[in-house]
């Protein structure tokens, strides 16, 4: 296993200070389990995996980064899921696991791996930045939405497939998600303006934190919609809210994964506000 479990935890503080091309996926894991379940849901994917693999995607051999003599690097990337690729669209949350094979396709190495919910929304994104991990397969993207007119980040779920295809200021459509770190109901949300009371809780807000993780984000929205999803054992309930509203009122719907140990009561229900904190992802469709 690799030392993504271990390099400590990547804490609010650090989204003060320049983006972090060698960050891990350890405070993600958080989205959708509690941090001593993670060996253990790990573990059992990775036994699963010897035995089915789902390949999501895999790429010819490119050069991905240069070691620290300057010698170039070429490798060949997948994107791998235990199971079977039939029971994918039934199992739209679980854990991608990124390899490499430097020499042939049958010699790979796992080295990254991350929680994923692929039936995000389709949403055309024009590309402003591109932030590159240090591994040469990963990326954090940098956007905008409606128009141009509100700004996304996001972490991509299958960087190492479309690499090559992206330039900055073009558009593509992505699928995009989120999981939250944290969530809480807000029970009529009240701004006091000229000392009348306004209500709020109509709220649209999804900022990126900025920094090293531009793709953690403060959310606020109303509840569109419910559903619920799984991954082994758990339960999580999936709630739509919007992540920006255009200049007309019109809301960009996104899926945000929850776990259920989150709330107690009251319960989330439509119509009703929350607020939190959000890991934004996504891939190009």
């Amino acid at each position: 296993m690799s030392d993504d479990l271990s390099n400590g935890d990547n804490g609010m503080e650090d989204l003060t200070n320049e983006f972090d091309p060698g960050q891990t996926h350890e405070r993600h894991f958080d989205c959708i389990c509690n941090r001593d379940d993670v060996t253990s849901a790990v573990d059992g994917e990775l036994g699963v995996l010897a035995q089915e693999q789902d390949i999501v995607f895999s790429t010819s051999k490119e050069l991905l980064v240069r070691d620290s003599g300057g010698n170039a690097i070429h490798a060949v990337v997948f994107a791998m899921r235990a199971g079977k690729e039939s029971t994918r669209a039934d199992s739209p949350l679980t854990i991608q696991f990124l390899a490499r094979s430097v020499k042939t396709e049958e010699d790979f190495s796992v080295c990254k791996w991350y929680p994923v919910y692929d039936a995000g929304k389709e949403i055309d994104v024009t590309l402003t930045d591109i932030h590159e991990w240090a591994n040469g397969m990963e990326a954090t993207l940098e956007g905008t939405i409606l128009d141009g007119s509100r700004p996304v980040a996001f972490y991509d779920t299958r960087y190492a497939a479309k690499k090559l295809d992206y330039r900055i200021g073009e558009t593509f459509r992505f699928k995009l998600a989120a999981l939250a770190y944290s969530v809480e109901l807000l029970a009529k949300p009240k701004l006091r303006i000229s000392a009348e009371n306004a209500d709020t809780g109509d709220t649209v807000t999804c900022v990126s934190q900025g920094g090293a993780q531009p793709d953690n984000c403060e959310f606020q929205s109303k509840i569109y919609g419910m559903d619920e999803t799984r991954f082994a054992s758990h339960e999580y309930q999936v709630l739509q809210i919007a992540c920006a509203r255009g200049d007309d009122g019109t809301d960009v719907l996104i899926p945000l994964v929850v776990r259920k140990d989150f709330f107690s009561r009251p319960l989330p229900r439509v119509g009703k506000s929350v607020r939190g904190l959000l890991w934004m992802q996504g891939y190009c469709v």
